[in-house]
């Protein structure tokens, strides 16, 4: 049942797009590291609508799923987290 457990958890704190942490997860992780010193990046992508209504969904979804793939690339020893939509 252990391993169970442990793929519940990552299923639960994962982002099933982009394969980054979700909102969840990230609440926990800065609850955890409260006090410690911290750098934080927060990215936006900008005109992002215009992409999902120009060039559909699936192609917004490629692009977030790139970006993440980027940022991790860039940020290797970085925990990275998708907290909404665009975010």
């Amino acid at each position: 049942y252990k391993h169970d457990t442990e793929e519940l958890i990552t299923k639960a704190n994962t982002d099933e797009l982009t394969g980054l942490h979700n909102r969840r997860y990230f609440y926990d992780f800065i609850k955890e590291k409260q006090g410690s010193p911290l750098t934080l990046l927060y990215m936006d992508l900008d005109h992002f609508k215009e992409v999902n209504d120009g060039y559909g969904h699936a192609r917004g979804d490629d692009v977030l799923k790139k970006t993440a793939e980027y940022i991790t690339a860039i940020f290797p020893e970085g925990t990275a987290a998708r907290l909404g939509g665009d975010e």
